[in-house]
């Protein structure tokens, strides 16, 4: 799901409660800024329930490929955070979301195809184009 469009738009995972549902559960790196915006200042996983619809969601993309649970996205989620931490730059919410779908694919490829982390590297940017190119 993304919150506004282009280059900067936010990103994170929702996982509906059951297929096609607009209520599920959102998992996405939160970052509190000063007032003007530019400067990014602390930063934390969140995982809460949302309903899609009642949002400010202004896209919802489902990822070809992708089955797990809530307490399986939630764990590789978590993992993930903790072992790559935030960056604005190199390491921000779309890192983030990719970064998950390709842990669960290597933890979980038989719920997590390639074809998710490849769908999820066509919705990216070219900022997170780049620096996945440059990690490997």
């Amino acid at each position: 799901v993304a919150f506004r469009g282009g280059n900067l738009a936010h990103w994170g995972l929702f996982l509906p409660d059951e297929e096609g549902s607009p209520e599920g559960t959102l998992v996405h790196i939160g970052v509190n800024t000063l007032a003007s915006g530019l400067v990014k200042l602390n930063h934390r996983l969140y995982v809460k329930k949302l309903v899609v619809t009642r949002s400010n969601a202004q896209s919802v993309h489902p990822i070809t490929g992708a089955h797990v649970t809530r307490d399986i996205l939630q764990q590789v989620a978590n993992s993930v955070y903790q072992a790559r931490g935030y960056n604005y730059v190199t390491n921000n919410c779309q890192h983030f979301c990719l970064d998950v779908v390709k842990e669960l694919h290597a933890r979980y490829a038989d719920l997590v195809l390639d074809a998710a982390v490849q769908d999820v590297l066509q919705h990216g940017t070219a900022i997170s184009a780049v620096t996945n190119f440059t990690r490997g």
